[in-house]
């Protein structure tokens, strides 16, 4: 089911998480961890067939119930930041840090929260940590890329989304943003040859 997910097959998803509910409402005992999994990607699911709605209450609710599975806060900040509520995905951000979270994904989201302020120091300081926590994050390269082409320090954006694409070859944002580094720098061949790539990924 995660595979599903994360390649946002949403049919085969809910088929497998259908799979599982069936042999969960079996059973008189389930795992906890298997709940975990099975609430967390159903929610991913609704998500992408926008019931988001539900999905945050189903985060809301495994916040509540276990206060350390992290990818249930980030999940629901990210949520929240997509639409523009930036006060909101902060505050579930910093329950999360409250509650002794210490996760670079959670750093990413404080930096795209600063770069929506237009603090562009702290959102560099923010994507900074979370490379230092994790320098193989990808998202957080390529936000911090972003960040240096907007301010257009075109070397260092390259040299991180070089590394985002090293570590993930079909990083279609990494591609983009590469492909813009590389037409403001004259490469304009090399340019178009990473966008005809970003089309065959897609």
């Amino acid at each position: 089911a995660g595979v599903y997910a994360r390649t946002r097959e949403t049919g085969k998803l809910f088929e497998v998480l259908g799979e599982i509910n069936e042999l969960i409402a079996g059973k008189p005992e389930v795992n906890p961890t298997v709940m975990l999994r099975y609430r967390f990607l159903l929610a991913n699911g609704y998500f992408m067939t926008g019931r988001g709605v539900d999905a945050r209450n189903i985060l809301s609710d495994m916040i509540s119930r276990n206060s350390d599975f992290t990818p249930a806060y980030v999940a629901l900040a990210d949520s929240y930041l997509r639409e523009g509520k930036d006060s909101i995905a902060e505050f579930v951000v910093k329950r999360a840090i409250d509650r002794g979270k210490d996760d670079p994904a959670l750093e990413n989201l404080l930096g795209a929260i600063a770069l929506g302020r237009k603090d562009r120091k702290g959102a560099e300081s923010h994507f900074g940590r979370a490379i230092e926590m994790a320098p193989t994050f990808g998202q957080a390269l390529v936000n911090r890329a972003n960040l240096s082409i907007s301010e257009n320090d075109l070397t260092a954006a390259e040299e991180d989304l070089n590394r985002a694409i090293a570590i993930d070859p079909a990083n279609t944002d990494a591609l983009v943003s590469r492909g813009i580094v590389l037409r403001r720098t004259g490469r304009a061949d090399l340019a178009r040859a990473t966008f005809e790539r970003v089309l065959e990924t897609d």
